[in-house]
């Protein structure tokens, strides 16, 4: 089998590193979700002529309820028999591991607190154009998951599938940085193959070792052939993505400048990007919330954008869990997963509240003005 075509993922998680400095891409769609979200916030609230006292306020709320809500929701939905045994690794949020349906409840109870404490404007008013920098944030933050080859979906024969290389690019540059100086993932297409589960894509991987190392050629067979497939089977994300043939047979060749290298030749798994599919989803949504709020601005009726936005975004994400890959072991055993079933609710609230607030408009609009005076 040939494949038209493919995406060799291998992008470093890392934007730089100077020391031990190591900002990441993840990190960063963090940052620029919270920041770019605050800028369009305080213009609504100056073309509203809301106090931007209150929007600082209400944006450390927030911050503390996202991420906290993000956390303790992967906690109890997806791994809470793991934290009820490591309990001190709950704090350990730079390690992964974040929900986005907790992220919403954290952000609900932020924004009810803030209305209930200092906010001038009703809970629904504040979501209505909240929701519009959520939105945008859910396509950074997927972005940030792409980044770091997490969150990837179920294996596909579709041209555009990605093979995740990038876990063991790196988990082999750091185990072995003693013998190891870089390792290159290239497309391998006279390799392509399928089986009855599998489309796989042919990779040739090629390992450089350092010059300290002094590594003689079948001192580099020996070691392709026993510590790296020892490697390879040891982590998940490596073994999900890539598989190694019984035989790697590698291929020792010296360069003039004396650096001894190894080829062999592995199996990639493309699989759904589905963190593209998700992302782009998002982005589309804020486009369209956006857009019906500078229609609309202070003549949005309350809690339209909210339950419009509480609708599409979480059937987006029943839908795409669809072509995701199981987060977490028991949802393999499950017709829907836990990202589905936490949708359902959503989806029915955001329904109910939208379908509400239309209603209101229309029975306000049909109220003549001598009646409204009144």
């Amino acid at each position: 089998m040939h494949f038209l075509s493919f995406i060799i993922w291998d992008v470093a998680p890392e934007i730089f590193t100077i020391g031990p400095v190591t900002p990441r891409w993840y990190g960063l769609s963090w940052a620029l979700s919270f920041f770019l979200g605050y800028v369009l916030m305080a213009r609504f609230y100056k073309w509203e002529d809301v106090k931007i006292e209150q929007l600082d306020k209400l944006s450390m709320n927030i911050i503390i309820g996202a991420v906290a809500g993000a956390r303790l929701g992967h906690v109890l939905f997806y791994q809470p028999d793991y934290y009820l045994d490591n309990p001190i690794e709950i704090l350990y949020v730079w390690e992964g591991g974040l929900a986005s349906h907790g992220a919403a409840i954290g952000i609900l109870l932020a924004v009810y607190y803030s209305v209930k404490k200092f906010h001038s404007h009703s809970f629904l008013w504040i979501l209505d154009r909240l929701v519009i920098t959520v939105a945008l944030a859910g396509f950074f933050i997927r972005a940030g998951n792409l980044m770091n080859s997490e969150v990837y979906g179920k294996p596909t024969d579709v041209s555009y599938g990605f093979v995740y290389a990038k876990p063991s690019e790196s988990r082999l540059e750091a185990a072995y940085p003693e013998y190891i100086e870089d390792v290159e993932v290239n497309a391998h297409p006279g390799s392509d193959t399928a089986t009855e589960a599998l489309s796989l894509a042919g990779l040739e991987y090629r390992i450089i070792f350092t010059t300290e190392s002094r590594m003689e050629a079948d001192q580099a067979g020996l070691f392709v052939n026993t510590q790296l497939r020892s490697l390879f089977n040891s982590y998940e994300e490596i073994w999900e993505n890539v598989q190694l043939p019984e035989s790697l047979n590698p291929q020792i060749a010296q360069s003039p400048d004396g650096t001894l290298h190894a080829s062999f030749i592995a199996n990639g798994i493309p699989r759904h990007p589905s963190q593209l599919y998700e992302g782009l989803s998002y982005l589309l949504i804020f486009l369209l919330l956006g857009g019906l709020y500078l229609k609309m601005m202070s003549r949005t009726p309350v809690g339209s954008l909210f339950g419009l936005f509480l609708s599409l975004l979480f059937s987006v994400r029943f839908v795409v869990e669809f072509f995701k890959a199981p987060q977490v072991g028991f949802e393999e055993q499950m017709a829907l997963n836990m990202g589905q079933l936490l949708s359902i609710p959503f989806i029915i609230i955001g329904i109910f509240i939208l379908i509400r607030s239309l209603r209101a408009r229309k029975v306000e609009n049909n109220v003549n003005p001598q009646q409204r005076q009144k």
